[in-house]
């Protein structure tokens, strides 16, 4: 039986994602030349995703208020971020 290999990721190093707390945008920062991102509910619920690259601006402006998780991924880096929407 073969199990499936098992991907490591180094934390995502500077990346800047403000402001936080957010009500219309979130602004990410990043040295990635390519990444996806995903915004996560409390629920674990993908509500929002996509990919960039360097500077990218996100409207959360239809997001409902609570605590999200703001996923970045590129080659082989992840960062986790929370985010509150306000």
């Amino acid at each position: 039986p073969h199990s499936a290999p098992t991907q490591y990721f180094l934390q995502m190093n500077n990346v800047d994602i403000y402001p936080n707390p957010a009500s219309d945008v979130i602004n990410i920062k990043s040295n990635a030349q390519r990444y996806e991102y995903q915004m996560i509910n409390s629920l674990g619920q993908v509500v929002l995703e996509g990919v960039s690259s360097g500077e990218n601006t996100i409207s959360v402006a239809n997001m409902k208020n609570g605590i999200y998780f703001l996923r970045l991924v590129s080659d082989d880096e992840m960062s986790i971020n929370k985010i509150t929407i306000q």
